[in-house]
């Protein structure tokens, strides 16, 4: 299947980062459940299936494997990174390749209360830090349109 190589490759890419990781996976939990939803198995699949090479028994029960597999793969995603409860899902805003600028202190705030315990005020030096992060950011972005 076209989507499982394309994500395998954009995981196994030199430029990936734990930042990416929950883009990627959802785009790919997004191309099964869009799949699932209309029926789709690749456009030879459907040419094949419009052109009646099969019979039609056998074209229902390739349809219900396939609807099968798809659910299977998501399922397994679900299972393995929780997409409501994953940490993930935080880090995409810290993601060079996906953002158009670097963090604001607004999302690293966000990021912060999330993941420290809400009683406690995030530091002063969190300001520095996004500062720090947004000079990162202008020449990395530099590097990767170059």
């Amino acid at each position: 299947m076209p989507s499982f190589q394309e994500i395998l490759l954009k995981l196994e890419g030199k430029s990936v980062t734990s930042c990416d990781l929950f883009a990627i996976m959802g785009q790919l939990r997004k191309s099964l459940t869009n799949k699932v939803d209309d029926s789709f198995f690749g456009m030879k699949v459907k040419m094949a299936i419009s052109k009646n090479y099969l019979h039609q028994p056998a074209v229902e029960k390739f349809k219900c494997e396939a609807l099968a597999v798809y659910r299977w793969a998501i399922d397994y995603l679900q299972k393995w990174l929780k997409f409501d409860k994953s940490p993930y899902r935080h880090f995409s805003a810290l993601s060079i390749h996906s953002a158009s600028k670097s963090p604001t202190v607004e999302i690293s705030l966000k990021f912060e209360c999330r993941h420290h315990s809400k009683k406690k005020t995030p530091p002063d030096s969190l300001h520095d830090e996004v500062k720090a992060l947004e000079e990162v950011y202008e020449s990395v972005s530099g590097c990767l349109e170059s």
